[in-house]
């Protein structure tokens, strides 16, 4: 036991001791309060003393014996390993035989110059095959909805049934006749009973129903008589019996075989055969009939009047 310094105190303690000769023994003090061993470590460490010997390893407690195992039979030394043999040489390959020499190639002759052969003719051409038989028809498809009528075309010639006019429509006539031998209007075909040219002013005879000339000087019933259904020619015919055509109502310019013409003025059957006047005839037992109005110097409106006077 000792006496060493604590907090100013001295306190009764241990004095540890060591085997290493060059460190000084720590002394171990009681607290006198708690009771408790403290260690008054010296500041001054003190050489690295020799590591202690190990201490000797307790025995490890004996396990429980395993069967007895066979004892394993001795394994033979292993035997010297043999050297590799020499492996044997490769046989030499035979030399391939040499590729013979390509030949030279030979000069390309020079493209002559020949005209074209003639065409052969052509082979006749072999004989149609028959025929295969006709397939059955399919079945008719169904029938598609009717388009819509399409205007009206040209009038059929001729017509066999009535036109109805609309109102605000009408036949319009040529309102300018271009040249001589031109007309426009309402005709009648029929047959000549002399010969007649375009222009001529015609009656229809009643005793063959052929169109003759009209002559103003004609006593009722005789050859030319203007009393009855008048009409200018629009076909020429070259004699009796041939067929001609018959403008009954229109315009016609006839300017080398009629004369000069008075704009809306009236036109007469003249008193030459076949020939009209813008002029009232004035010989005793003539017809005055007037056949139209001059719609030009060389047109005439022909529109007949049916009535007529003799002049006395």
């Amino acid at each position: 036991m000792t006496q060493v310094v604590r907090d100013q105190n001295r306190v009764t303690g241990l004095l540890a001791e060591t085997n290493n000769a060059s460190r000084i023994p720590s002394p171990l003090l009681v607290d006198p309060i708690t009771g408790r061993l403290l260690v008054d470590l010296d500041t001054t460490t003190g050489a690295t003393g020799t590591k202690g010997d190990t201490g000797v390893t307790g025995a490890t407690g004996v396990t429980g014996a395993t069967g007895v195992t066979g004892a394993t039979g001795t394994t033979g030394a292993t035997g010297t390993k043999g050297d590799t043999g020499v492996t044997g040489a490769t046989g030499i390959t035979g030399a391939v035989g040499a590729t013979g020499v390509t030949g030279a190639t030979g000069i390309t002759g020079a493209t002559g110059v020949g005209n074209t052969g003639t065409t052969g003719a052509t082979g006749a051409a072999g004989a149609t095959g028959v025929a295969g038989a006709t397939g059955t028809a399919g079945a008719t498809g169904v029938t598609g909805a009717t388009g819509t009528t399409g205007a009206t075309g040209i009038f059929p010639n001729p017509l066999t049934t009535e036109v109805g006019m609309g109102e605000n429509a009408g036949f319009g006539l040529d309102p300018s006749l271009s040249a001589d031998g031109k007309y426009s209007g309402i005709v009648r075909d029929g047959t000549a009973g002399t010969a007649l040219v375009f222009g001529n002013l015609c009656y229809l005879d009643p005793t063959d129903s052929r169109w003759e000339l009209t002559d103003a000087n004609s006593a009722a019933g005789a050859d030319g008589d203007a009393r009855g259904t008048l009409g200018i020619c629009v076909l020429a015919a070259a004699a009796d019996g041939d067929p001609t055509k018959l403008l009954v109502w229109g315009v016609v310019n006839a300017a080398s075989l009629f004369p000069t013409l008075t704009i809306n003025n009236p036109v007469y059957v003249s008193e030459t055969a076949g020939a009209i006047t813008g002029t009232q005839p004035v010989t005793a037992d003539v017809v005055i009939r007037v056949i139209g109005q001059g719609l030009t110097g060389d047109e005439l409106f022909f529109n007949p009047s049916s009535d007529y006077i003799t002049h006395v």
